[in-house]
């Protein structure tokens, strides 16, 4: 009967602690709730409960999920808030990815976003970039425009195509890309210019027409695997091809 009484207090305390995850200050101790259970449990050696109550409250849960995920190259660092294109591009110095939980925000989200993003940069710093991830160089938003100074227009027939001519060398692009990134609803593609840097970056830049000239917006682009890294000054635009992943 004591065990029972155990193991219902631990179910109630981690389905609490996912209800303050959800709805955030409705359910405002939950967090230190499960700190005091787990010291509690500790103290007694309740030792199967406790591990139940780390594995799948939201902290542990997110810190297995982080780790796996790490594991299977498919780690993403959690945010929220409604995201522009940008909050995709693969990071410069940790070549994670981030994604957004959505603008509906209960306040609660913390407590499985800071884990999980926690064990991802600790397993970055100790063993070094997700495997799958960009390898290569990555440049600055300074050396991009200057990149971009010297760049040489492209044919946009050939961007449609997935294959560009750059100073006599042919570059492919994934299968069906370069017409996810000539496409934009009722504009025209009016020109696009292009550059490799370090053998290794390409970089675009587009130019988009609907009878009056919009705000063009770059795509930084691996050499090797025809994929994108990221993009400059897209801003909302979900129709745009998603970066590295796709």
């Amino acid at each position: 009967m004591k065990h029972m009484r155990v193991w219902l207090l631990t179910v109630s305390v981690v389905l609490a602690a996912w209800a303050y995850v959800i709805f955030g200050s409705l359910v405002a101790p939950a967090p230190l709730i499960v700190v005091g259970l787990g010291v509690w449990l500790a103290i007694r050696r309740h030792r199967a409960a406790l591990a139940v109550l780390i594995g799948v409250s939201p902290i542990g849960f997110s810190f297995v999920w982080a780790a796996t995920s790490y594991a299977l190259g498919t780690g993403r660092l959690w945010t929220i808030g409604y995201p522009q294109v940008e909050l995709a591009n693969v990071g410069p110095t940790t070549r994670l990815q981030s994604v957004s939980s959505g603008c509906m925000v209960s306040g609660g989200e913390w407590m499985i976003q800071l884990p999980n993003n926690a064990m991802l940069a600790a397993l970055t710093f100790v063993f070094g970039p997700m495997r799958g991830t960009y390898d290569g160089p990555y440049p600055g938003d300074a050396q991009v425009d200057g990149i971009l100074s010297n760049a040489t227009l492209v044919a946009t027939s050939d961007i449609a195509v997935d294959r560009l001519r750059i100073a006599g060398r042919e570059i492919r692009l994934k299968p069906g890309l370069g017409k996810k990134l000539s496409v934009r609803g009722s504009a025209e593609l009016s020109k696009a210019k292009a550059a490799i840097w370090k053998n290794r970056v390409l970089v675009l830049q587009f130019q988009f027409s609907n009878g009056v000239d919009e705000r063009p917006f770059d795509a930084l682009l691996d050499v090797e695997s025809g994929q994108i890294i990221a993009y400059r000054g897209a801003g909302l635009d979900r129709r745009l091809p998603k970066q590295w992943t796709e």
